[in-house]
């Protein structure tokens, strides 16, 4: 992948999966398998951090470019429950790597 023909200024935005298996909400932490975690950290954690080394690079070269990942509200830490336990914790996980991503000096 290679973003040397999109347009600028153009914005990449990445939105998760589709509720594949641990979002349900009645899953115990400890019962979901592990296949089931990490495909939930595959599509909400690693499919944004993919992305973004393809796009980020050209973005801060041209100085110019946004990074927008969808999440949730069951991500925040504030609104931490029980519910879905897998997704909500690849949702935390994403909105830490959004965060340290947007520190970053480019």
């Amino acid at each position: 992948m290679t973003c040397e023909r999109l347009p600028f200024p153009w914005w990449l935005s990445f939105r998760g999966g589709n509720g594949y298996g641990p979002r349900r909400p009645n899953d115990g932490l400890l019962s979901i398998l592990r296949d089931a975690f990490r495909a939930t950290f595959d599509t909400n954690v690693l499919g944004a951090i993919e992305v973004c080394r393809v796009f980020v690079p050209p973005m801060a070269e041209r100085g110019y470019g946004r990074v927008v990942n969808v999440s949730s509200g069951v991500g925040q830490f504030a609104r931490m429950s029980t519910y879905a336990p897998a997704y909500s914790i690849s949702k935390t996980a994403l909105n830490a790597f959004t965060r340290v991503l947007a520190a970053i000096p480019w």
